[in-house]
């Protein structure tokens, strides 16, 4: 398995990080209990238009995870997004991109945040290091965690 940073302004790359990101979050959305989920409402323009860059994890040149990340000129970034292909999930996949983007990170800190009912997920970054800083409820009343780790 390889981790790199993705070309998302490439038709064909956008094509493959929408396709994947939408299966991931369909899974998100049934596990937290939200009919009309945000991250489902994402368009391929819109990833490819993104200022974020994306990292993924390609095996047998298949796309099998999608890890985006806001803020990289800033000592504070941000991840975006989290996404593996279903059929790899537990597989380790998440937590190797997400180690692969760390290294490649520079800043205070980085924050991500996710539904507190997706506890897999915080499970996977409470294993790296990030621990609780925030809680706070959306608009269409889903109860969020903001996740923080040092980088220094």
């Amino acid at each position: 398995m390889n981790f790199i940073l993705l070309n998302h302004n490439s038709p064909s790359e956008s094509m493959q990080i929408f396709i994947l990101l939408k299966a991931a979050y369909q899974v998100e959305a049934d596990l937290i209990g939200v009919a009309d989920f945000v991250p489902l409402k994402r368009t391929i323009k819109n990833i490819r238009d993104s200022r974020t860059l994306f990292y993924g994890c390609i095996h047998e040149d298949e796309l099998i995870g999608v890890c985006e990340v806001d803020g990289i000129k800033v000592d504070k970034p941000h991840i975006d997004s989290l996404g593996v292909h279903p059929s790899w999930f537990r597989s380790g996949i998440g937590y190797g991109l997400v180690e692969y983007v760390l290294g490649e990170l520079s800043g205070e800190y980085i924050t991500v945040n996710t539904a507190e009912k997706n506890t897999p997920a915080i499970a996977l970054y409470e294993k790296l290091g990030f621990s609780i800083s925030n809680r706070f409820e959306t608009y269409d009343e889903v109860n969020m965690v903001t996740l923080m780790k040092n980088l220094y």
